[in-house]
């Protein structure tokens, strides 16, 4: 009796973490924490004029985040208040097409955390530069210990002239998944 019952909770506990997330690369859980398809327009990537929602390349869906840059330009795509983070570290997955390109674009993401000043991370994306088709990103944000965020605001930086088109971006709480950008 007492073999089934260690049986019955077990698979219990496996079914649970099923219904919460994505298995990921590490053994743990990924769950979605923010989503941003560029369906519906928003204030936040409007504080600058070289971004605009673009309809016809579209990775998926009906709108895609464009970004025209003639020099540095820096535009926020993302302000997620009221974050409860788990995991030890942050993902975020997009799809990106790019046309000339030279710089990689950097991926900036600002943590505001409880007691804490805010921390800024910022990842330089080598993929997203010169002329590509669109493509899964996939960027990993390590938490430091005892850091718990409360509000995640996300930006792209964009170095130099060209073209740049992101479209489902996802902040994920966890490590990095294997099939991430690929649904």
């Amino acid at each position: 009796m007492n073999g089934r019952v260690t049986i019955s909770v077990l698979s219990a506990a496996m079914l649970l973490l099923i219904m919460i997330g994505t298995a990921c690369t590490d053994g743990g859980v990924s769950v979605e924490i923010a989503r941003s398809g560029f369906e519906t327009e928003s204030d936040l990537w409007r504080e600058n004029p070289s971004a605009n929602i673009d309809s016809e390349m579209v990775h998926e869906g009906v709108g895609s985040l464009f970004v025209f840059a003639t020099g540095l330009v820096k535009v926020p795509i993302m302000d997620v208040p009221n974050v409860s983070v788990v995991g030890d570290s942050l993902t975020v997955t997009l799809w990106a097409r790019t046309q000339i390109l030279q710089e990689s674009t950097v991926l900036e993401m600002l943590i505001d955390r409880e007691g804490l000043d805010p921390r800024l991370a910022q990842v330089r994306m080598n993929d997203v530069r010169r002329t590509t088709p669109w493509s899964p990103v996939q960027i990993a944000f390590h938490l430091v210990p005892d850091e718990h965020p409360t509000r995640l605001r996300l930006a792209l930086i964009v170095p130099q002239p060209g073209k740049l088109w992101i479209d489902d971006v996802v902040i994920w709480d966890g490590a990095p998944r294997t099939d991430a950008g690929t649904e």
